[in-house]
């Protein structure tokens, strides 16, 4: 938080997240229908679409789809129509570690406090990610075994040690920090760099199924295209978003009986920031 961020206040009831959050992907909507571009909500998205109508009460993101073409074209229109209201985080932009991309409300500061990640300029977002083509079988294991490789890399890369206060009172994070530090000497957008050509390695419209990035490393993120190209609007808290018309696959794949919700106690958020914005949004 700056001097310039005095007018802000923090917001820490689910239900005010969800406000905001439901207020942005309206926004993302918005966009995509003014210029044709193919979405879908999906993972506890669309869970919360089919189960709630909405989002799930106790979750606190939003995840949405989009083939890369789409993908590449929504980002170059946030950047060179939306800056005003809108902030598109994506590689290759300065300090952005992921390979998906965080569609982010203006006027708003996030703070994330897991110590492993770095962050730069990051606010309240929806996570926005690209489809590709899924390999075929005698390709599946080599593909996704190079992808976590990658990934791993880049979060070694990516390690602060030094963010924790106390990080001198324990040995075993300084010796995790010199073994990474090779990792950090080559620099996390080496191995991004890699994650990303080896994503797009396999182009959706030559593939008889796609990937959805960020439902898993493998099979779990397995989608027939024709059912992704597939999709019609679901009620979602008041407003409309798209969604692939047969989900059972999809969900059955990421949470097996998806219908019934899990006990009480494991119904909270996966998810740990702080979140500020300005007074204004929360009332109107």
């Amino acid at each position: 938080m700056t001097k310039d961020d005095s007018d802000m206040i923090e917001i820490t009831a689910t239900e005010d997240i969800q406000k905001l959050l439901l207020g942005l992907l309206k926004g993302f909507h918005s966009i995509c229908e003014r210029y044709n571009l193919y979405y879908v909500v999906f993972g506890g998205t669309m869970l919360g679409a089919v189960r709630h109508q909405g989002m799930i009460p106790w979750d606190d993101d939003i995840d949405v789809c989009m083939p890369r073409k789409d993908y590449e074209k929504f980002c170059e229109i946030v950047d060179a129509q939306y800056s005003e209201s809108y902030t598109i985080l994506n590689y290759p932009k300065e300090d952005y570690i992921y390979d998906y991309a965080k569609f982010c409300l203006n006027d708003s500061v996030v703070t994330e406090t897991e110590i492993r990640k770095k962050f730069s300029k990051l606010k309240l977002y929806i996570d926005v990610f690209p489809v590709d083509g899924y390999p075929p079988c005698e390709e599946e294991k080599e593909h996704f075994d190079k992808l976590r490789v990658y990934h791993k890399a880049r979060c070694y890369a990516c390690y602060r040690a030094m963010a924790s206060k106390i990080w001198w009172k324990k040995p075993y994070v300084i010796i995790r920090y010199l073994s990474y530090l090779p990792y950090r000497i080559i620099g996390y957008r080496h191995f991004q760099k890699k994650l990303i050509k080896e994503r797009q390695r396999y182009k959706l419209e030559d593939c008889e199924y796609v990937s959805m990035q960020g439902a898993g490393w493998n099979e779990k993120g397995k989608l027939l295209k024709e059912t992704f190209l597939n999709r019609r609007l679901y009620d979602f808290d008041g407003i409309q978003v798209w969604g692939i018309t047969d989900y059972d696959e999809h969900l059955k794949r990421l949470y097996g009986d998806y219908m019934t919700p899990p006990p009480e106690e494991k119904q909270v958020s996966n998810h740990s920031y702080k979140l500020y914005v300005k007074k204004e949004y929360l009332y109107e």
